[in-house]
């Protein structure tokens, strides 16, 4: 069968490290192009693949993919998730709001996955009512830096929800909260929660950044400000050999630290 089992992937360190922990909420940070998203959905899929089967030998569970408006969820997040489970093979794509998607796919060992998306946009604190009604395996914030604390807070309360035991399982296997940034404003409360208070079962990864600062790199910005590509940036392979060059060259020194260098920053438009 195509679809999600014959896409090869190879995760860089980070997200290696993102697969193999056994956090019960993991953020993912790192500049733009580093893999982020692609890592996340392809541990939705890991996740569903290692969800206890039930009495029917089908391995159940539901995910809610969120991103703060709907014409990004469905320009970007939803284009990266169909391009890792390849495309509608698995199951159609319900484009009524909220979108959702069935997926199933037989295993080797005789059971059947079956994982339930429902997409959802989320850029007010109102938009907490969306979540309220939904029992689910996990949840994805994508550009956790967009979203705001009460939806986080409440997508949350709705995790290790689904499977319940009624359906002749043993609930939900591996209960999980995931998201990517770029790296947040020392100001926003992720950057407080993730990297201040810490909690117990809270894992951060931090990708290195893109480029660096290098006198004699071959890249400046418009304050001057020269940069060379990081050797030790992730996710090279999958880039255009212009792409970093694209995006330090024009670009003002604050944005490439939070974009590019994968550093904390503020990017403000317009004048202080």
């Amino acid at each position: 069968m195509p679809g999600a089992l014959n896409i090869v992937y190879n995760p860089e360190p980070t997200p290696a490290r993102f697969h193999r922990s056994n956090a019960g909420v993991r953020v993912i940070i790192g500049p733009v192009g580093s893999g982020k998203t692609v890592a996340c959905c392809n541990e939705i899929k890991l996740l569903a693949q290692q969800q206890a089967p039930n009495a029917s030998k089908v391995r159940m569970s539901r995910w809610a993919i969120v991103r703060t408006t709907f014409p990004e969820l469905e320009t970007t997040t939803l284009r990266t998730w169909l391009k890792w489970v390849g495309g509608e093979t698995l199951g159609k794509v319900n484009a009524k709001y909220p979108m959702t998607q069935v997926l199933r796919w037989a295993m080797s060992d005789g059971t059947t996955v079956e994982l339930e998306c429902v997409f959802l946009a989320l850029d007010r604190d109102q938009d907490e009512a969306k979540l309220k009604s939904l029992e689910l395996s996990g949840i994805y914030f994508n550009e956790l830096s967009e979203i705001s604390f009460r939806n986080w807070t409440m997508g949350i309360r709705r995790v290790d929800r689904w499977p319940d035991k009624a359906n002749g399982g043993s609930g939900c296997t591996f209960p999980a909260v995931i998201a990517d940034s770029n790296p947040f404003d020392t100001d926003h409360w992720a950057y407080r929660l993730l990297e201040e208070s810490k909690p117990v079962g809270f894992e951060l990864f931090k990708q290195p950044g893109a480029a660096i600062r290098d006198p004699k790199g071959p890249y400046a910005s418009l304050e001057g400000t020269r940069y060379s590509i990081n050797p030790r940036a992730e996710n090279l392979k999958n880039l255009s050999d212009t792409y970093i060059q694209q995006n330090i060259v024009g670009h003002d020194d604050a944005s490439i630290k939070v974009y590019m260098l994968g550093e904390y920053g503020v990017i403000t438009d317009g004048s202080p």
